[in-house]
């Protein structure tokens, strides 16, 4: 163990030995061992077995004048490459430095552990849900500044989930929410913290009812696809339109996607409902192409998660859905992002390469904001990239996220792809594209995603390198 970061608790660690040694007492002998029972020995920290009794201990307190009790749970991206590329001494030394991190930033009411692995966590009380994401971005912060380990320079970043117990909580309910919450964040990108609010019912209750309420929605009819058009820079004319489901629910209103596709991927329904927006997108593909004969044919693209990506039926299920409502596959485009390419390499190759011999294009979404080794462009039959609507805000503005479009844009090109800007909304952003030469965009700047029915003027032919925005198409 090595660096100015780690020492502190290598000293705890060596005056812990040190103090054991020098009592010869049975109970001296025994308190020695409960603390090495209750701690991690590379770390210090507090290890599983001594986080859940605090945890329980905390929760045990409830009904004093102390403020509510909340948990963190703590991932380290991609650590793996770190033991893989510098050896299992210098992730140990990575680790040692994390904790330390951790134990620095947090208060010293906070309890720390090391839970397994890579994986650690803090219980601490907290004022309110505000004041414990505040503690959140801090620990980002903190554990995003470069270290030395093994004199190489090292970045790291983490994904956090954040719980606050109730009144009537277990230790299990609350820690499987912050589980669910840190889930959450890996899935939306990694490097971010995200929340998962508690309930004072019965979360196995609530869970089978909304189960069943998403079960009811793909069964009965209540999800409904919206469309928004994908415009061609050069020649301004629509391109094509990327599918997003809505849930028209009963008494909650019109859901967008963050409102269910995570639970749907954690309850097991993400593959029905896959299915569901897979036939409704080429249906109304043909729908399109029916109501004029003489229109050309409608490119559609539609959003795949990293479980039906890993589906070994998911070709069967785009088949059946080209054939059953008589779609070329090469109108159709699956957008896969870079996270779930990383799930299964090896299965998401198997997927990919089959759907690419039906004659589908394949997308990376959200490029950029993922882990993807390029070599997977390299190794997967990818068509095109998706740039990450974050960079685009910042195109303008930032001279970071300029070169990072351009080097997209270079990138797609220089692999025979094309590229895609997704969340363009300025004129100034749609200028700065088409000086990039970027080949499609979409964004506000056009239109918000509509209904079928509301994009028919989208099919009426514009002059030649004219460029639709909302106000040139409802002027």
């Amino acid at each position: 163990m090595a660096g100015p970061e780690a020492r502190p608790y290598e000293r705890a660690l060596e005056d812990v030995r040190r103090g054991i040694e020098a009592q010869p007492t049975p109970a001296a002998a025994q308190a020695g061992l409960t603390h090495l029972m209750r701690h991690d020995p590379l770390t210090g920290l507090v290890n599983r077995t001594g986080f859940l009794s605090e945890l329980w201990a905390l929760l045990a307190e409830d009904g004093t004048d102390q403020s509510p009790v909340g948990v963190l749970i703590l991932d380290i991206d991609h650590f793996m490459a770190v033991n893989e590329g510098l050896g299992i001494a210098a992730g140990d030394e990575a680790l040692s430095i994390v904790a330390w991190r951790l134990r620095s930033t947090m208060s010293d009411t906070a309890v720390v552990a090391r839970l397994d692995g890579d994986e650690f966590a803090v219980v601490d009380t907290f004022a309110d849900t505000a004041a414990a994401c505040q503690a959140a971005a801090l620990l980002l912060a903190a554990l995003n500044a470069p270290m030395i380990v093994g004199g190489s320079t090292l970045d790291l970043s983490v994904s956090i989930g954040f719980a606050m117990a109730t009144s009537s909580d277990t230790t299990d309910g609350v820690l499987g929410r912050a589980t669910t919450a840190v889930n959450r964040a890996k899935k939306l990108g990694r490097n971010r913290f995200e929340v998962e609010i508690g309930s004072t019912k019965d979360p196995t209750d609530g869970r089978l009812k909304r189960r069943g309420e998403l079960r009811q929605a793909i069964d009965d009819g209540e999800l409904l696809l919206f469309f928004q058009p994908q415009i061609d820079l050069a020649n301004g004319q629509m391109s094509g339109f990327e599918a997003l489901v809505r849930w028209d629910h009963p008494d909650r209103g019109l859901l967008d996607p963050g409102s269910f596709i995570d639970f749907a991927e954690e309850s097991g329904l993400i593959l029905p409902l896959g299915a569901w927006v897979v036939n409704a997108a080429v249906a109304q593909q043909a729908a399109w192409h029916r109501s004029s004969p003489g229109r050309a044919p409608v490119r559609m693209s539609v959003n795949i998660s990293a479980i039906q990506l890993n589906d070994p039926h998911l070709a069967d299920i785009v088949t059946a859905a080209l054939e059953r409502h008589n779609v070329a596959a090469g109108l159709l485009t699956l957008e896969i992002t870079e996270t779930a390419l990383t799930v299964d390499p090896e299965s998401a190759l198997r997927t990919l390469n089959a759907l690419s011999a039906l004659g589908v294009s394949l997308s990376i979404d959200d490029f950029g904001t993922g882990h993807s080794s390029l070599v997977y462009l390299r190794r997967f039959p990818i068509d095109e990239l998706k740039i990450d609507r974050s960079f685009i805000a910042g195109l303008t503005s930032d001279t970071k996220d300029h070169a990072i479009v351009t080097s997209c844009i270079q990138l797609a090109h220089a692999t025979n792809m094309s590229a895609v800007a997704e969340g363009v909304e300025t004129a100034g952003q749609l200028e700065a594209l088409l000086g990039l030469g970027c080949d499609l965009a979409q964004g506000y700047f056009y239109t918000r995603p509509m209904t079928a029915v509301d994009l028919e003027p989208w099919f009426v032919p514009r002059p030649d390198n004219q460029i639709m925005s909302r106000e040139q198409l409802t002027g």
